[in-house]
């Protein structure tokens, strides 16, 4: 993540239900600035998690920026997962 205490801070939001648009907002722009893919996979289950499931809109959105920005930027095989939404 970008730093502890914003990691914490995120994560205690996420538990505390902050807003959807925000959470997702900060997803996507971490997902861009090449955060830790483990770490963006990790908020995306924590998000869906709290959220009991996430939209298939809002799941194939992040699926997809994730995906893309990680075969741009990487030589690793991102991280993925089964389709389990709500």
């Amino acid at each position: 993540m970008r730093n502890f205490s914003e990691c914490f801070l995120r994560l205690a939001g996420l538990l505390e239900g902050a807003a959807m648009t925000e959470n997702i907002r900060y997803i996507e722009d971490s997902i861009y600035q090449q955060i830790n893919q483990v770490d963006m996979l990790r908020l995306m289950c924590l998000l869906s998690l709290v959220k009991d499931g996430l939209s298939p809109e809002v799941y194939e959105n992040l699926k997809t920026i994730y995906l893309q920005v990680c075969s741009q930027y990487t030589l690793e095989e991102p991280h993925t997962h089964s389709k389990t939404y709500a």
